[in-house]
């Protein structure tokens, strides 16, 4: 299939370059050299204006050294995610072949976060940490489960890992936590898989607070 963006997606791109990018925004932004901007002209493109969007950018995180600028980008089929410190020499750049999966990406730089200690970037809360379970048992949960005035849960078993999306929602991979309890990265919401005498799978139970909403397995 052929998709002719060529107005609004037509310049093609890759990680490296967008990373040089970065490289050279913030090197203009702190008065050094930089082979692609002037100064006055990289501080003028990250300074916030309506809504925190600067000239090319967006921005976020508070003033100082967590100040930061980003931006994503889709075509179909693709999805990608630049995000870089205002002051300093921090950032990353993460594209994937895949769309409606921001999960990954955020998991991704919240990896790249942890590892290089990129400040106010992440909650200081400790991860939650899951159980290794075995993918026969994974895969037992792949179905579609429905409740009445709710949005159908579709769980899929892929690469040895669950992903789920409620109605037409983004994708989102869930973790054990045991052979039954499952919970999201950033998402409060915890799921709990029901099995029959049988050993059949027949209900998932999402538990948010005190809320809970029982789905059925769709036969």
């Amino acid at each position: 299939m052929i998709h002719p963006e060529l107005a609004p997606a037509g310049l093609w791109t890759t990680p490296t370059d967008l990373a040089r990018l970065i490289i050279e925004v913030q090197d203009a932004a702190a008065g050094r050299p930089s082979r692609a901007l002037e100064p006055q002209r990289a501080r003028e493109i990250l300074t916030g204006r309506v809504d925190n969007a600067g000239l090319g950018f967006f921005l976020t995180g508070p003033n100082g050294s967590s100040r930061r600028f980003m931006h994503s980008g889709r075509n179909a089929g693709f999805d990608a995610f630049l995000v870089a410190y205002k002051n300093g020499r921090q950032g990353a750049v993460v594209m994937i072949n895949r769309n409606n999966n921001g999960g990954f990406i955020n998991e991704v730089l919240d990896s790249v976060a942890r590892e290089y200690h990129w400040p106010d970037y992440i909650s200081p809360a400790p991860q939650q940490e899951y159980e290794p379970v075995p993918p026969s048992v994974q895969r037992s949960y792949a179905g579609v489960y429905e409740a009445a005035d709710r949005p159908r849960l579709t769980v899929v078993f892929e690469d040895d890992k669950l992903f789920a999306r409620a109605g037409d929602d983004a994708w989102f991979r869930i973790y054990p936590t045991s052979a039954s309890e499952f919970f999201a990265a950033g998402n409060a919401t915890r799921w709990t898989f029901i099995k029959a005498p049988s050993g059949r799978v027949e209900e998932v139970i999402a538990r948010s607070g005190k809320n809970e909403v029982h789905r059925r397995r769709v036969p």
